[in-house]
């Protein structure tokens, strides 16, 4: 049973990702390839709310 539902766990992982990157790749812009990527990672999880803090790493100047 445990094999069964672990299957079942990584099929539906997968089928997240391929629809993910198919929406991705019909995509025009970077705005709509992020926001269906949150949208869609939400949903997998369950989440009410998804955030993504997006921005270039600063290095510190000594």
């Amino acid at each position: 049973a445990r094999l069964f539902e672990e299957t079942q766990s990584r099929a539906r992982r997968e089928r997240t990702i391929r629809k993910i990157t198919e929406q991705m790749r019909r995509a025009v812009d970077v705005e709509t390839i992020l926001q269906t990527t949150i949208t869609r990672l939400g949903e997998a999880v369950g989440a009410p709310r998804v955030y993504v803090r997006l921005g270039a790493e600063v290095e510190n100047e000594k």
